[in-house]
């Protein structure tokens, strides 16, 4: 049962990585391109961790 949680804790910490990558390039798109390169590699480390 600890593994099926642990599975669980890590979709949901990918979905909220994928979420907070793509808001922060959607609200960022006008300011700095650092921003912008930290929501795109959140956003990938979610869709690892949903993999």
């Amino acid at each position: 049962m600890s593994g099926c949680r642990c599975g669980g804790g890590r979709q949901l910490a990918g979905i909220l990585l994928v979420l907070a990558g793509v808001l922060l390039v959607f609200l960022c798109l006008p300011m700095q391109f650092f921003l912008i390169a930290l929501g795109v590699a959140l956003a990938a480390a979610g869709l690892l961790l949903l993999r």
